[in-house]
Formats: structure tokens, C-alpha cells, sequence
């Protein structure tokens, strides 16, 4: 699993001072390596804010492709001639020399079932509260859902504006 964190790095500091607790106001970040690191977590939780977290989580093999394609097609990290079903035999064996453990990883990060119990466990002792929802079910209706986890966490959503959330719906 992922332990180097980029949001660690000295050069992060503007970025935490976003969290900070002068900062009011919810804020919303969704950077999809912090569940695997335990680094993250902790400096999260150290903050000393108050903090809910919400995971939207994909279908792990939906999960893994779009990794794939993303990789393939966005960032040119792996070749343009590579099939998904040899990215999958190269992360097996180790061949994926990407510097992004997020990418070398890529299967290992879809068995949720290794990290999110470190985020329950520090949510719990921290009286933070924690939604979980499936990628699938929000893309599917996701004004919808978002008014439902943002009410789930206690968030007023009377007023709020959901600009481009139609643009997260997947087509049928």
C-alpha cells in the first residue's frame, strides 16, 4: 500500500493551512491516494478540527480500469500498445515502474477492506463522522446522493449550489 505522501512534504504547508481551523467553513477535498496512506490519516486527525469524511468508493475491478485508462490515455504513463489484461499481469509481477506507488499498486488499492478499517478506527476515536457509498450508486443519481451524505454528516445542504454535479453522471 501507499505510504510516501506528497501532502506531507514541506512544500504541502498552504495546502494544510486550507484545513486550518481560522479557515471556516466545511471544506470538501477529494484526493483519492490519501486512503491508503496512514500518514495522511494521522495528520488529518492532528489538525484539531472537527472532521467528517466521506468515501466514495468504485467497484474495485471498474476501480482498477479507469487507473488503466487514465494512466494509458491522460498521463502517458504506460504504454500506448499496452492492453489492460497485460497492465494487470505487469502490476502482478512487478513491472510497473511508475514513480506513483498509486499506479503500482493499483490492484492491492482496491481491497478497501485493508485501509478503511484505520480510517473507522481514528473517525471513532475522534467523534468524526463517516459516510460510505459506492461509486456506481452516485454516479447513477448524484444530486440525489450528495444531498444524502451531506445530510448524513449534518451538513445544511438548504441553499447550496451543485455546479457541474450533472456532469458526474455516467451514461446509460
Amino acid at each position: 500500500m501507499v505510504e510516501s505522501d506528497r501532502a506531507l512534504d514541506p512544500k504541502a504547508k498552504d495546502y494544510w493551512s486550507y484545513f486550518s481551523p481560522n479557515n471556516s467553513g466545511p471544506k470538501l477535498e477529494a484526493t483519492p491516494d490519501y486512503i491508503y496512506s496512514k500518514h495522511s490519516r494521522e495528520k488529518l486527525f492532528e489538525l484539531g478540527i472537527s472532521l467528517d469524511l466521506m468515501f466514495l468508493l468504485r467497484e474495485p475491478a471498474a476501480r482498477l480500469f479507469s487507473l488503466f485508462r487514465f494512466a494509458k490515455y491522460t498521463h502517458h504513463r504506460i504504454p500506448s500498445t499496452l492492453s489492460f489484461r497485460d497492465f494487470v499481469q505487469a502490476i502482478r509481477e512487478c513491472r510497473i515502474s511508475d514513480h506513483r506507488p498509486l499506479l503500482r499498486d493499483g490492484i492491492v488499492n482496491g481491497h478497501y477492506e485493508l485501509v478503511l478499517p484505520g480510517w473507522l478506527n481514528m473517525a471513532q476515536e475522534n467523534n468524526a463522522g463517516v459516510a460510505v457509498i459506492l461509486a456506481e450508486e452516485f454516479f447513477s443519481r448524484p444530486k440525489e446522493v450528495a444531498v444524502q451524505l451531506l445530510n448524513a454528516l449534518g451538513v445544511e445542504t438548504e441553499g447550496v449550489v451543485f455546479s457541474d454535479i450533472e456532469s458526474c453522471m455516467v451514461p446509460q
